[in-house]
């Protein structure tokens, strides 16, 4: 059975999330790995503590502008706003 306009449109937004969801989590992953290392400790010398920290407001900044983006894009093609919050809950996006 074909899908129609919008529900096409629904599964790839959710395809969307889904890799929003894993950058997130990668995100998540290297805010973990610099409070384990690094928080508290002076940075200077320690530049992978200022990797991870820098990795992670990177990740955290694309997820959050790609989730604007897409909320804008969701609107004009008609997705009803609380599908759009399902979809980032289910994501685990809530926080961005």
């Amino acid at each position: 059975m074909a899908q129609t306009g919008k529900e096409g449109a629904i599964a790839a937004l959710e395809n969307r999330m889904a890799a929003f969801g894993r950058m997130a989590d990668d995100a998540e992953a290297e805010r973990r790995r610099w409070k384990e290392r690094c928080e508290g400790a002076r940075l200077g010398g320690r530049t992978y503590c200022i990797a991870h920290r820098d990795t992670a407001t990177y990740l955290e900044e694309e997820v959050r502008s790609a989730l604007a983006a897409e909320q804008e894009a969701a609107r004009r093609q008609g997705i009803y706003p609380g599908t759009f919050r399902a979809l980032k809950q289910k994501y685990e996006l809530d926080r961005f």
